[in-house]
């Protein structure tokens, strides 16, 4: 990144006491030229039966609480909370995720790209973050979307990077948020990268 951006972080959490601190914090340790990479995280609580919502303010995220649950509706609260930003990362809270690569994705929305959806098929997946059902399900659907659309895409997982204004042109409404809806918006509108 050449330039400095505004960068909020949504954090979709239902009961994510074990890890949310970690995730919390490896995204505060993210850097650029001496500065902090990311300017707000924003854990959104679903209804949370043990003690996120707690060791998230600990660690200095702005917590706020989605009673509906779903991780659709845990994003859009979350996405409601931001007014103005020129980024919007979505990372889960169980460190499924290496956020440490969230650079990588920045990088190719700085290069033109709208959305960029992080993969768990390329390289190393982390373990646990996803199950044997998702891979199959993960594979199938990147294979129609690849088929159908013409494009190259090698996973639908949760690590994403878009840019706010696309983001907000999307006007997304669905309460799942889940990736294929969110990449046939996108779609519309302009090109995407999986990295």
């Amino acid at each position: 990144m050449t330039s400095k951006k505004t960068i909020k972080v949504i954090i979709p959490a239902h009961n994510e006491a074990v890890g949310i601190d970690r995730v919390i914090c490896a995204i505060q340790a993210l850097s650029i030229e001496d500065c902090v990479l990311v300017d707000e995280i924003i854990v959104c609580d679903n209804g949370s039966t043990d003690d996120t919502a707690r060791i998230a303010l600990k660690c200095g995220a702005t917590v706020i609480y989605e009673p509906q649950s779903g991780y659709g509706s845990a994003c859009l609260a979350a996405l409601n909370k931001i007014e103005s930003c020129d980024y919007v990362v979505f990372v889960s809270g169980d460190g499924a995720e290496n956020v440490s690569e969230m650079p990588l994705l920045l990088e190719q929305l700085d290069s033109g790209f709208d959305l960029v959806i992080g993969s768990r098929a390329l390289g190393k997946e982390m373990h646990g973050a996803q199950s044997r059902f998702q891979r199959w399900g993960n594979l199938i659907a990147s294979n129609l979307i690849n088929k159908f659309w013409n494009v190259s895409v090698t996973d639908l997982g949760p690590f994403r990077a878009v840019r706010y204004d696309v983001l907000r042109a999307l006007d997304m409404k669905d309460k799942n948020y889940d990736s294929l809806a969110l990449f046939r918006k996108a779609y519309q509108l302009s090109f995407l990268r999986n990295r």
